[in-house]
This record gives C-alpha cells, sequence and structure tokens, in this order.
C-alpha cells in the first residue's frame, strides 16, 4: 500500500518548516508527501523546495493562485493527482509525534476514515517550538510540555494500543472527520467526489466526514493514538457569513440533500 500524506498550506513558512521537522521525526514516514498550497507566497514556496531536496521521500507541490480561502479546491487538486491507495491529511499548523502516521495506519482499512484528537497549544509554547523544531519527545508530549486538564492528559498520554483502543473504544465522541487529522484511502474519497469546494473556511472538513457517513463509510476514532499538536496563529480569514452558511451545508448533507 502506498502512502501520501497532503499537507494543506497557506503563507504559514516558519509554522509549515515546524510540522515538517516532525514529519522527518517519525517513526513511520509516509512513502510521498504532497503540499496542497492556496495561493501562498515565495517564503512557502522556498520551505518546501529546501524539504524536497533533502527529504528521504518524493514530494510535490500541488499550488494554485491566490483566490480567498479555497482549502477545498486545492486539497481536491490534491487528491485527484495522487497515485497512492491511502492518504493522511494534515495541516502547516499541526506538530505531530513521531508515532502519528504509524497508528494512523494501523487502524486503516478499506470503508472507513481514521480521525485523532487536537491538543491546542499556547502562543508561548508555539513560539518556542517554532524557534526550535527538534523536539524530544516523551511518547506523545513534547518532553518539556506538560498537559491542562484530563483532557489533553490522556490525549497526550501514549497509551499503548491496548489501553488507548480501549479508551477509543468507550469514548461518547463520534469520529467526525477533522481536516488537520484524519486519513483514508483514495477511492472512498473520490467516491463522495472529495471535499465541497463551494464552502469557505468554518467545518468545511465535517461537511466531508458527513458525506463519507451517507455512503456507509465509518469514523474510527484515534483520540488517544494520534494527537496533533495546534500550532497558534491567527485566523484573519474568519467570517461569520460564510460560517453560517457552512452550517447551513452541513445540516443539508446530514438530510443527504448533497
Amino acid at each position: 500500500m502506498q502512502t501520501e500524506l497532503i499537507i494543506a498550506t497557506y503563507n504559514k513558512p516558519r509554522h509549515l518548516a515546524a510540522v515538517l521537522a516532525s514529519v522527518m521525526a517519525q517513526e513511520m514516514r509516509p512513502d510521498a508527501v504532497c503540499f496542497a498550497d492556496d495561493g501562498s507566497s515565495e517564503a512557502t514556496r522556498d520551505v518546501i523546495e529546501s524539504f524536497a531536496r533533502t527529504a528521504p521521500m518524493p514530494s510535490r507541490h500541488v499550488w494554485h493562485p491566490d483566490d480567498g480561502f479555497q482549502k477545498n479546491r486545492i486539497l481536491n487538486s490534491a487528491i485527484r493527482s495522487s497515485e497512492a491507495d491511502y492518504l493522511l491529511f494534515l495541516d502547516d499548523d499541526c506538530f505531530v509525534p513521531p508515532s502519528h502516521v504509524a497508528r494512523h495506519l494501523r487502524k486503516s482499512a478499506p470503508g472507513r476514515f481514521v480521525v485523532g484528537s487536537v491538543i491546542r497549544l499556547t502562543p508561548e509554547r508555539t513560539a518556542r517550538i517554532l524557534d526550535e523544531p527538534n523536539v524530544t519527545w516523551n511518547g506523545c508530549r513534547p518532553d518539556d510540555w506538560k498537559p491542562k486538564g484530563l483532557n489533553q492528559a490522556l490525549k497526550s498520554c501514549g497509551a499503548g494500543e491496548r489501553i488507548g483502543g480501549w479508551l477509543e473504544r468507550v469514548t461518547p465522541a463520534r469520529a467526525r472527520w477533522k481536516g488537520g487529522n484524519s486519513s483514508a484511502y483514495r477511492a472512498d474519497i473520490l467516491k463522495v467526489d472529495g471535499f465541497n469546494e463551494s464552502l469557505g473556511y468554518g467545518g468545511e472538513d465535517k461537511e466531508l466526514g458527513i458525506r463519507l457517513n451517507k455512503i456507509g463509510m465509518m469514523g474510527v476514532q484515534a483520540k488517544y493514538s494520534a494527537p496533533i499538536f495546534h500550532l497558534d496563529h491567527e485566523r484573519d480569514y474568519v467570517d461569520a457569513t460564510v460560517m453560517k452558511q457552512n452550517r447551513e451545508a452541513i445540516q443539508r448533507a446530514r438530510r443527504g440533500q448533497l
């Protein structure tokens, strides 16, 4: 099975460089990396080209001109042009533990998608990772990072397959597609024609998961197996009107009005 990691990116070169440092530290690396670039400028291209020169796996850069938030459109371009069997999705603000790829793949199967969890970092901790992304890990935690509360502690505990699997089976939370931490077989994603390109920012990833559910695909939790650490940043693309439209689209998808 050929695997490809698709990283959605837009004008966050320092964040992207940090994410790529965590990708290079994977215990099981993907067979290829694709950058789904929503119109970034030269600074991001420089990071991608530097990675391509040094990485042991092939990479490719799928880019289109900047036309506002068109993440779903560039992701579909990456999906349709991929030659891999299995696709893992990250965003350029998702810093991952060394076990990330391996744990997604161990849960993978045709007819299902795998969804990990998110731990949000403070601006201060983010700044430290951006300055020095080659961190030492203690299981699923950077070794000098302390979880806040039980939720973060469980997500980052690095539980073994047996304990983590049990926690994921008993969790009441449904596995909903997360754009920055999900994976699936490419053929299954293409059965629903990929992402909805009419949607802007805000729930656009969740909408894909609902349509996958509608064709019988099951979301599988990797909440305690595959957390990502979300690097803090501003969101100047957030638009309340667009988010309301997306919520309406999600409701239509739930009713099967595709």
